[in-house]
């Protein structure tokens, strides 16, 4: 809801207990039902076994980040999605 109210370009979680392709799967399910998932990049962190990276971005996220990922890595991922996502906008306008 916050991410709706404040019109946030990107919208990050963290997953740390499991789920995350269920907990992910939700947020996107509620992002469309917002009407923000095709303006608004997401992206996952935490512990998650690397054989669900490619899973979470077939279903949506534009980067996972496990706890080995930089400060320096998971900035630039996020200015390129945000990037993209602003290209896509505008060659689709």
């Amino acid at each position: 809801k916050v991410a709706v109210q404040e019109f946030a370009d990107v919208v990050g979680i963290s997953s740390y207990c499991g789920g995350e392709l269920a907990l992910g799967d939700e947020l996107l399910t509620m992002a469309e039902r917002e009407g923000i998932r095709d303006h608004t990049v997401f992206i996952l962190g935490g512990i998650f076994p690397p054989k669900d990276a490619p899973k979470l971005k077939e279903i949506g996220f534009s980067a996972t980040f496990p706890p080995s990922a930089t400060r320096e890595e998971i900035i630039s991922s996020i200015k390129s999605a945000i990037a993209a996502r602003s290209l896509g906008q505008a060659g689709g306008s």
